[in-house]
């Protein structure tokens, strides 16, 4: 434990899978008597969780970096840690020649060890500045670590699963996620009731590709049987399946999807596009009419299904 305060402000950007990151990185540093300030000014150091995914996302960690350094330069005894998937996606020789004046780095396997890291920054015992090792990560978060919510109290995210083994022209996750780590599903099942305990009301199941849970577990696990565990829990709440993947979107899913206790009817599929072409180039691994008649067979077996996605 810490022999003073330490205040540190935290910053998390990205897409919910991040935030997940972020919830677990708070709670481990909120137990080890690390306090959490919102107020940047109070601060003694600025925690940077990052988004490296797209050119935009990348920009706005860049600025965020900036502002957190200039804000350092003002105090003596600031400093600032940068964590999430830029510095993966970048590689640790151009982190470290790009931002000379961050303290220390939280690589993606550092998230359970985010106090123990900032302890030692603070008492000037850490060797270097922990720089991302170039090797692909394999952390994987349960329901046993700390994790402080920091979605508004009636919903909160449950990853899943970590990585992905899609190999899709345009994506960078598998490179900087590694490959798929799905979660025990006792472990899902046990965080699902921690979190109703706690008073949240609706789950939303997050992923890179959730429809790809359990394919990589020993005996293999699959999405269904997973949501089925977690639509027997008692209580008056929801569930959401969100990060599907149409190449793996099955009728025995979709009826599921259409008649659960706790399972909301909605399906988040990012098509990504429509023009068999483009898919092609995009290694999606369906052309266009496949993926019209996926979206005419999700229609049929769960009608009145609202259904979110992305193109590119």
């Amino acid at each position: 434990m810490l022999t003073r305060p330490y205040l540190v402000q935290v910053v998390s950007l990205g897409c919910a899978k991040n935030l997940v990151d972020t919830e677990v990185m708070c709670g481990v540093l909120a137990t080890d008597g690390i306090l959490l300030t919102p107020d940047r000014d109070t601060a003694d150091l600025v925690l940077i969780n990052t988004c490296g995914f797209i050119a935009d996302a990348r920009e706005e960690a860049e600025e965020e970096i900036q502002s957190a350094l200039r804000w350092k330069r003002k105090r003596r005894g600031r400093a600032v840690a940068v964590a999430g998937c830029l510095p993966r996606r970048i590689g640790s020789e151009n982190t470290a020649a790009h931002y000379p004046k961050v303290d220390l780095f939280i690589g993606l396997d550092d998230v359970p060890h985010a106090a123990k890291l900032i302890r030692a920054l603070r008492d000037r015992t850490l060797d270097g500045r922990n720089l991302p090792p170039d090797t692909a990560p394999v952390w994987l978060y349960d329901h046993t670590l700390p994790r402080l919510q920091l979605t508004p109290q009636a919903y909160a995210y449950i990853k899943v699963a970590e990585g992905c083994d899609h190999r899709c022209s345009y994506c960078i996750i598998p490179h900087i996620r590694g490959a798929q780590r799905s979660r025990q599903p006792e472990s899902v099942v046990e965080e699902c009731k921690q979190l109703l305990d706690a008073g949240v009301h609706e789950i939303d199941i997050i992923a890179q590709d959730t429809t790809r849970y359990g394919t990589d577990l020993d005996p293999r696990v699959s999405l269904v049987g997973l949501l089925r565990q977690c639509d027997a829990i008692p209580g008056d709440f929801w569930l959401r399946l969100l990060y599907t993947h149409p190449l793996y979107v099955t009728d025995e899913l979709l009826d599921l999807l259409a008649d659960s206790q706790h399972i909301v009817p909605y399906l988040d599929i990012p098509l990504q596009h429509v023009a068999t072409p483009m898919l092609k180039d995009m290694r999606r691994g369906l052309d266009g009419t496949k993926q019209r008649k996926l979206m005419e067979r999700i229609r049929e077996r769960c009608p009145g299904i609202a259904v979110r996605t992305t193109f590119l």
